[in-house]
């Protein structure tokens, strides 16, 4: 009954709020709209919330519910400004080409002598439709200039770069992220890439039967390949400041010689968080109504290494294998809470809460890759196999003082250990006026997690969780002058098992066979461009979901694995059809 009481707790968790819209049109110093603009929408600690992108005319419009945002306006070859919300209609906002110009926020009419300086009009990438997405020419434009492949994606349509590196796709989510067919398993590439290295960028909204089914997102990085022998170094460093100083860097240090290539690169994150929190949870329970009301004061201090090597050879242009392997190591983690909370019952104050908490966070993770490139006749082969091991050790350290309620110390400490194997393998040939492609896939993995609390205020959990995804593709794409238009379709197969305390949960565990089918038609003349596409998708429960790691946010909420005895409308599985269509002006 305890573990219902808490679902339910998380489940009636009140936030007021009203959504608005604020619209607006982006222009540049004379006053020309400009189109394909990022606006994204922060909360006051500068944490994404949303974003869309100029029409033609310059105009947007984005959701907010919160009463305090900003809006950060980006654009390659402009400045990027930062902006209060305070009302719906925001007018006119200039965007400057020299940063060291600018002449407020809100639009008003620039000087008569700005007026009549020369503008030099950036190089902006030169864009163009691919099945399901569009490509961007970086050589070609200011992007060649932006620093790393970090700075790259923080400048195109539709793409967000927030300051610890995350990337996301306006609407999307996290995408999954290659460089030159290769996946990343971690931005540590993205911050050592550096932007006169990438000849260019897709960006795919519209994922086909290649990726996996619950992917929204895709992003394709294609590097200038180069032949000559080298020797590089390159020193990114980032730095931000939001009360505290937060700052990212590493040496990437690069020999070629003959067609061995050695790269080595080590990497140091020292992160800063802080935010306020406020929130309302209501139990409704037979004869009463209980309410907490809760506010509280977080900051976090993080200190990373994440070292990277890897290693390739071209056996010629048509063959080449490689590896890599990269580390994610905790040295410092400093994370502390105060908080007070109201207790009410039938809406009659019963008592006040002071509430300190310090937290531990270890992370250990170790990742291996390899991977073949090659061209057998007219087949394209690509094979590659990941190893994964993550282990994190997590526990909150919690002291309740109260005049009129039962004073608590709390400890919780949760680890968790996971194992990862996976394979891929992809043939790709030219077939009359198109492309055929097919391939299959392959991930099992292992966790084990348990989580515990001596003083019995939570209940303690033994878990253990085994996943085996098989997957295979067969897609083909069609050129026709200024039309293309293509097909495809995915089998997955999804198993995954879940244990409690060495017992196999049949409530839990799942089973999946399923068929994802995709089409996509466009068409392309000058600068104009337009296309539809539509693709079955899947949103299934993730391992996190299923996690032992229990928060402890007070007496009457607490935050916990999805566990037995009832399945929760969260583990199933659900449909997600998508029709989309866009157009390049």
């Amino acid at each position: 009954m305890k573990r219902a009481l808490i679902i339910t707790a998380m489940c009636l968790a009140v936030i007021a709020a009203k959504a608005q819209n604020a619209t607006g049109r982006i222009v540049n110093e004379s006053l020309k709209p400009i189109a394909y603009v990022n606006v994204v929408l922060l909360s006051a600690d500068s944490t994404y919330i949303n974003g869309v992108t100029t029409a033609d005319d310059g105009t947007f419009s984005i959701s907010y519910d919160q009463d305090s945002c900003l809006l950060k306006v980006s654009c390659v070859g402009y400045e990027t400004r930062f902006l209060a919300v305070k009302e719906e209609r925001m007018g006119d906002i200039v965007i400057c080409h020299d940063k060291k110009k600018g002449w407020g926020d809100i639009f008003p009419p620039p000087p008569s002598h700005i007026l009549k300086e020369v503008v030099v009009e950036a190089a902006r990438p030169a864009m163009k439709m691919t099945p399901g997405g569009m490509s961007y020419d970086v050589q070609k434009s200011l992007l060649s200039q932006a620093g790393t492949a970090l700075d790259v994606l923080s400048e195109l349509p539709r793409v967000n770069v927030t300051s610890s590196g995350a990337v996301y796709v306006f609407g999307k989510g996290s995408p999954l992220i290659y460089i030159n067919g290769r996946q990343l398993k971690s931005d540590t590439e993205l911050r050592q890439l550096t932007s006169k290295d990438i000849k260019s960028v897709e960006v795919i909204t519209a994922p086909g039967a290649r990726y996996s089914a619950g992917v929204g997102s895709v992003i394709n990085i294609t590097t200038i390949k180069r032949l000559e022998d080298f020797m590089s170094f390159f020193v990114p460093v980032r730095g931000s400041y939001f009360k505290e100083l937060v700052e990212v860097g590493g040496v990437s240090a690069t020999y070629r010689k003959k067609g061995f290539e050695l790269n080595l690169y080590p990497y140091y994150n020292n992160d800063f968080s802080a935010e306020k929190t406020d929130f309302t949870s209501v139990l409704n329970m037979t004869d009463y109504k209980q309410k907490t009301v809760q506010h509280g004061e977080f900051s976090c201090r993080t200190q990373s290494f994440l070292p990277s090597a890897s290693l390739s050879y071209d056996f010629s242009k048509d063959h080449s294998v490689g590896m890599s392997v990269s580390l994610n190591k905790t040295l410092k983690y400093d994370a502390s809470m105060n908080s007070n909370y109201n207790v009410f019952r039938n809406d009659v104050l019963q008592g006040e809460v002071s509430q300190k908490t310090a937290y531990d966070y270890d992370r250990n993770n170790q990742n291996a890759d390899i991977y073949y490139v090659g061209q057998i006749g007219k087949w394209h082969l690509d094979l590659d196999g990941t190893y994964f091991h993550s282990k994190v050790e997590q526990g909150q350290h919690i002291a309740e003082e109260s005049s009129t309620l039962e004073e608590r110390t709390v400890n919780t400490s949760s680890s968790q250990s996971s194992r990862m194997w996976a394979w891929k393998a992809a043939a790709t040939r030219g077939l009359w006026k198109g492309e055929l492609s097919f391939g299959a896939e392959q991930s099992r993995s292992h966790v084990n997690a348990e989580s515990h609390n001596p003083e019995g205020y939570i209940d303690d959990s033994e878990n253990k969780m085994k996943g085996n995804n098989i997957a295979g593709f067969l897609t083909y794409g069609l050129n026709l002058g200024n039309w293309m238009a293509g097909a495809g379709i995915r089998y997955e197969h999804v198993k995954s098992d879940f244990y409690s305390f060495g017992v196999r949960d049949k409530e839990v565990s799942r089973e999946y066979n399923d068929f994802f089918p995709n089409a996509y038609v466009g068409w392309s003349k000058g600068d104009w461009a337009i296309q539809m596409a539509y693709s079955k998708k899947t949103k299934r429960p993730s391992y996190s979901q299923l996690r032992s790691y229990q928060q402890y946010d007070n007496r009457f909420l607490h935050y916990f694995p999805l566990l037995p005895p009832s399945p929760h409308p969260l583990l199933l599985r659900e449909w997600q059809p998508r029709p989309a269509a866009g157009y390049q002006p």
